[in-house]
């Protein structure tokens, strides 16, 4: 089943391609990791700024990195100061792979049978998404 790729998400020489590791990160970013690390594994970006990631859980801090001001491409979640979660913009992060399986801009439906069928029994999990409108119109973030 072919995955639909977002309006501006085509495979560029300018985007990274980063692998996702279950349980350990994606790309060069690693579960556990401080702020501080994030940033310095992420050459080319700025931190654009830090949020509470949702009013339900205060504990948990975003912080936007980018390649513009107004550019977002990773999120970084921390817990305890602690990377716990990473999501990608489909239109402007870096490309995303599972097992050779392209992840970013996939139809969420696509990526939660893929996800099921292969992470069964796993103690891990991804959330597709969709923030501000539809896939093809921004991108899925997951």
């Amino acid at each position: 089943m072919a995955a639909a790729v977002p309006r501006g998400a085509a495979k560029r020489a300018s985007r990274l391609d980063w692998e996702l590791v279950p349980l350990e990160g994606v790309g060069p970013l690693r579960f556990g990791m401080r702020i501080a690390e994030v940033g310095a594994a992420l050459p080319g970006m700025t931190e654009i700024r830090q949020f509470q990631a949702d009013p339900g859980f205060p504990e948990t801090l975003g912080v936007e990195f980018g390649v513009g001001r107004a550019q977002p491409a990773v999120y970084a979640y921390f817990a305890d100061g602690q990377l716990h979660c990473v999501a990608i913009d489909a239109v402007r992060g870096p490309q995303v792979t599972l097992w050779g399986r392209e992840l970013s801009g996939c139809v969420p439906a696509d990526l939660e049978r893929f996800s099921c069928c292969t992470l069964t029994g796993a103690k891990c999990s991804m959330c597709p998404t969709v923030r501000g409108g539809t896939p093809e119109s921004t991108g899925s973030v997951w």
